[in-house]
């Protein structure tokens, strides 16, 4: 079963006032939902970083493994953000290539990007984040998913730490992706 931590998230500078009013040194509690207080867009950015650290997982490029920093999409104010585990631990885990798979559907519609079962990217390098021949929106549901079993971390009621289902987020068909992690060599 995976490890499952407390997220704070700590305003560290800006470059510029925040349009949001949001000002250095304002921390904020991530309890499973967007903290009252920081604008959604922040949020928006920090939340797969969230989700890794969250839930065991760590990233290469940081020399501690409890903390990712992270700047705001608002190129204007260029807020940056620590996030942090709690409680911290010393373990720092292994990047792995993640392969998805669409397995199958959860209802009887059609696809509108036209993804059929058997569909498969693969992620096996740092830059491989942005795919091609993807439904954004379907990425967009599995990215979290994505980026967990990437940075080595897994959702407490993932039984198989190297295997995890999504579904995308089109009611009429549900498309099934099964992610798989293997490590990188």
């Amino acid at each position: 079963m995976a490890d499952h931590y407390k997220i704070r998230i700590k305003l560290l500078r800006n470059d510029r006032p925040c349009n949001q009013g949001l000002k250095p040194g304002t921390e904020w509690l991530y309890d499973n939902a967007a903290p009252q207080g920081l604008c959604s867009f922040a949020f928006s950015s920090l939340r797969p970083f969230i989700e890794v650290l969250k839930n065991g997982g760590s990233f290469p490029w940081e020399k501690d493994p409890n903390v990712v920093t992270q700047c705001c999409p608002d190129h204007l104010v260029n807020n940056v953000f620590e996030v942090r585990r709690e409680p911290e631990t010393d373990k720092k885990a292994d990047a792995y290539n993640v392969t998805f798979r669409l397995t199958g559907k959860e209802c009887d519609g059609v696809c509108g990007f036209g993804h059929k079962e058997g569909d498969t990217w693969e992620i096996n390098s740092p830059r491989e984040m942005v795919l091609e021949n993807i439904c954004p929106s379907a990425f967009k549901s599995i990215n979290d998913a994505v980026m967990v079993m990437r940075y080595g971390g897994q959702y407490p009621w993932q039984s198989d730490p190297e295997t995890y289902t999504v579904t995308c987020p089109d009611p009429n068909v549900r498309n099934r992706f099964e992610l798989k992690r293997t490590p990188r060599e």
